[in-house]
């Protein structure tokens, strides 16, 4: 997310210095589009953390410190480790589904998801795009921070996982405020590809298909919102790693 910082500000390399993660799926496809042309800045994550948060967050987790000491010895009882993996698998049929569903949202063209009806005669605006987006950015965000909560519940019952989920519940609310701000800046990106494509009209020139680019760009808004969906995931996804890796090095 504190990729973002580096796309569509117009920020340049002082907007890039505030925080670069490379690899990020969403910044690839943003930097594809030609969003933003600010070379990558290099930082290892206690610099691109300590961008995100306040000398208030940093005096909290300090005064956290002692109670995140790893206390991983034996394993917990077979029980847990099957609740936990019980809610892992939650976790990732969620991810699943809102994957299924973002691919079928993203055709306007199907009968009854149209919020562009085709038999306009002229192109639409932005609008109904930037609706939708920002209808799925609420679901998103609602949705993937309960995933997140139930999944750090399930961790807490295992003292051995009890400082991981403790840190994931300081964490949340510190970076909450920023991430949102940042995912805001994805529809802007998106207008930017919708001028983009209404521009360059019709592919190879064709009179006869004047709405013919509105394909591309679905494509494109389906694409943004599905990387976006993985960059959210991030966090409940570094959870399950987390316990699964260590799971595998007990065994």
């Amino acid at each position: 997310v504190a990729a973002l910082n580096a796309t569509g500000t117009g920020g340049g390399q002082a907007a890039a210095a505030r925080g670069t993660v490379a690899g990020s799926g969403l910044v690839r496809l943003l930097s594809g589009w030609g969003v933003s042309e600010s070379p990558p800045v290099r930082q290892d994550f206690a610099e691109r953390l300590s961008l995100w948060l306040g000398p208030t967050d940093a005096m909290r987790l300090r005064a956290l410190q002692p109670s995140l000491r790893p206390r991983l010895g034996a394993p917990g009882p077979a029980l847990e480790t099957q609740r936990l993996a019980a809610a892992c698998a939650v976790a990732q049929q969620a991810w699943v589904g809102w994957r299924q569903r973002i691919a079928v949202a993203g055709r306007f063209e199907s009968e009854g998801d149209d919020p562009v009806p085709r038999h306009e005669a002229d192109a639409p605006g932005f609008a109904p795009y930037r609706l939708a987006y920002l209808d799925w950015q609420r679901e998103l965000d609602a949705g993937i921070a309960t995933v997140r909560a139930q999944l750090r519940q399930a961790l807490a019952r295992e003292a051995a996982w009890r400082p991981l989920a403790t840190l994931d519940a300081v964490l949340e609310p510190m970076t909450a405020a920023r991430a949102n701000k940042l995912w805001g800046l994805v529809p802007q990106c998106l207008e930017q590809r919708f001028r983009h494509w209404r521009d360059a009209g019709p592919p190879g020139g064709g009179a006869d298909t004047p709405r013919a680019w509105l394909a591309h760009f679905e494509a494109d808004w389906t694409a943004a919102l599905l990387a976006e969906l993985d960059a959210r995931w991030e966090p409940v996804q570094g959870l399950m790693d987390a316990w699964r890796n260590e799971i595998e090095t007990r065994q």
